[in-house]
């Protein structure tokens, strides 16, 4: 468990050395729970279509509120929108 609870802090890019091992873990609690919450927040997953097969993607009615520009006209669409994939939700 404190093995994962430093790796988060690592990618994260936290710094603890000045931290004893017990505030080490909680900070990494912390960052592990505010990724959680980032998570939650989130909701979807999202895939990435590419030009010219997110053309067709672009006259629903939630496009513009829901996918994101990527580039080339690219978009992030909601998994669950994008056609032929099995979403569970």
């Amino acid at each position: 468990m404190k093995k994962l609870l430093y790796s988060i802090l690592d990618t994260l890019g936290i710094s603890t050395e000045y931290h004893d091992e017990e505030e080490r873990i909680e900070i990494a609690k912390g960052a592990a729970g505010a990724a959680n919450e980032i998570l939650r927040l989130i909701g979807d997953t999202y895939t990435l279509v590419e030009w010219p097969y997110s053309q067709e993607y672009m006259d629903e009615e939630w496009f513009e509120d829901e996918a994101v520009l990527s580039a080339d006209s690219s978009y992030f669409i909601p998994t669950r929108y994008v056609e032929g994939l099995e979403v569970i939700e």
